[in-house]
């Protein structure tokens, strides 16, 4: 008969129970963190498709406000179903969303904040009705887009806004503004004048200046010389020598 070897140690009933307990703790804990795993990317992939349809619902609103004036674009709806050429009905797409469409008027006092800036009551006054001409009384809109979408019994949704404004009048109101000539280009010649009136007649001119008197002239040589300047006056003819017949023949 062979006798048990002694000295050799072994686990015992209660710690191979706490063991195990160890074991599938760990092997649960890991199980739910992979299951909530899945339901975060089961929900990733539902908020991303929900966005990419409400990006869709509001570029037809966009479109809409791109050649509509801001009273004509009205919308309201409330958790129906989307067209089929966004949201498929074949099983295979798992396509269950809904959407709703909310526009409302903001009522945003932007004329009066612009007109109260300018200080005068009677000029605000004036720039009040002119900015309401153009823009008229509604200024300001903001588009609500919902994809609301079921899981289980929660309900997940996303939402988009959009400002709108009245940009087809403000474009409509710029669009008549009449050319502005850049600087440095020569402009149309303008229409010619008037002929200007007769003048008035000058005043009387002044008199001259008195002239210099001329110089003395020199007294007659009595010799019948010539002169010391080298001129030779006629004289007057005397009586003629004696012994000579005068010149009108008498002796």
């Amino acid at each position: 008969m062979k006798k048990q070897k002694t000295g050799q140690s072994s686990f015992t009933l209660i710690e191979t129970l706490i063991a195990l307990g160890l074991m599938g703790v760990i092997i649960l804990e890991v199980t739910i963190v992979q299951g909530r795993s899945a339901d975060y990317s089961f929900y990733e992939r539902k908020v991303t498709q929900g966005v990419w349809l409400a990006k869709a619902i509001m570029a037809e609103l966009e479109h809409k406000w791109n050649y509509y004036e801001l009273k004509e674009i009205k919308a309201k709806a409330k958790e129906e179903k989307l067209p089929e050429e966004l949201c498929p009905k074949d099983p295979l797409f798992d396509c269950d969303f809904k959407y709703s469409i909310d526009i409302d008027e903001w009522k945003l006092p932007l004329i009066e904040m612009a007109a109260k800036n300018v200080g005068d009551s009677t000029v605000a006054g004036i720039i009040k009705e002119q900015m309401k001409q153009i823009l008229g009384d509604e200024v300001l809109k903001v588009a609500h887009v919902e994809v609301s979408w079921g899981e289980g019994s929660r309900k997940d949704s996303v939402d988009l806004a959009y400002l709108m404004t009245a940009q087809v009048k403000l474009d409509k109101a710029i669009e008549l503004i009449p050319p502005v000539v850049p600087a440095g280009q020569p402009g149309q010649p303008g229409q010619p004048g008037q002929p200007g009136q007769p003048g008035q007649p000058g005043q009387p001119g002044q008199p001259g200046q008195p002239g210099q008197p001329g110089q003395p002239g020199q007294p007659p040589n009595p010799t019948g010389g010539p002169n010391p300047n080298g001129t030779n006056p006629q004289l007057p003819p005397g009586p003629p020598p004696p012994g000579f017949p005068s010149p009108q023949g008498g002796g």
